[in-house]
């Protein structure tokens, strides 16, 4: 506290309608300068911070806990602001950055990414919902999907793609009765079906298969009920992980 009480106390709420990949974001104006702190649980190993759909130049950036205030260097890109940060976090469990604003911010709206890995995560929290009864909910400190009690309800994700091609599909499911669904994705279908677990909280990896997505670009994940064979379940998360060619 006493080293990030600064971005803490007389602070509003983070100016971000998502999720930060890294932490989270807390806010402080004064008069017309907007100073965003950024909280960073999960230091960048490559020394690079992305904040996604932070459009807006900071007139400076600098470690909190510098009291020399050393600027930190920080570009715009394609995917938001990129800051370059020491290669190692100055604080083990939490380093706040601070970014300081002369101009009123811009955000976009911000796309699920593919990661450097090539993989896509797609978390319940960042699902579209369509339907009456599903819903997110809390579960520790992770999220799902629940009370998919409707057949006709459905969910579905949008994400961006750079390296296209084909990738696993595998999804943490828990469910009380094995039911039947359908992935939809890049034009293509691919029938699936729940593992049956200990209960609703008792998560479980399974392959759903393989799909291919020819070209770069945006990309959108869509999870149907197969109506005749359903069962209900709470999902966690879907990943697509590339295909790794076999020598």
């Amino acid at each position: 506290m006493q080293v990030n009480g600064e971005a803490i106390y007389d602070t509003t709420a983070s100016p971000f309608n998502h999720q930060l990949p890294w932490g989270r974001c807390t806010t402080k104006i004064d008069g017309g300068v907007t100073t965003l702190y950024f909280h960073v649980f999960e230091w960048p190993a490559d020394g690079l911070l992305t904040v996604p759909g932070l459009e807006t130049k900071p007139k400076k950036v600098w470690l909190l806990l510098d009291a020399k205030k050393k600027s930190l260097r920080a570009r715009r890109t394609e995917d938001g602001l990129r800051i370059t940060v020491p290669k190692a976090g100055p604080d083990s469990i939490s380093t706040t950055i601070v970014a300081q604003f002369t101009r009123p911010l811009d955000i976009s709206p911000v796309f699920i990414t593919q990661q450097r890995d090539g993989s896509v995560t797609l978390a319940a929290i960042e699902a579209r919902l369509h339907g009456e009864t599903i819903r997110n909910e809390e579960s520790g400190d992770q999220n799902h999907l629940g009370f998919w009690t409707n057949r006709e309800d459905w969910v579905d994700w949008q994400f961006k793609v750079r390296a296209p091609g084909k990738f696993d599909i595998t999804a943490q499911i828990a469910a009380l009765a094995s039911g039947s669904f359908d992935i939809s994705i890049g034009g293509q279908s691919i029938h699936c079906a729940a593992p049956q677990t200990a209960s609703y909280s008792d998560f479980k990896s399974v392959d759903l298969g393989v799909a291919e997505i020819s070209a770069p670009g945006l990309v959108t994940l869509a999870v149907h009920p197969v109506k005749n064979g359903w069962q209900p379940m709470n999902l966690q998360s879907i990943e697509l992980k590339p295909v790794t060619a076999t020598p």
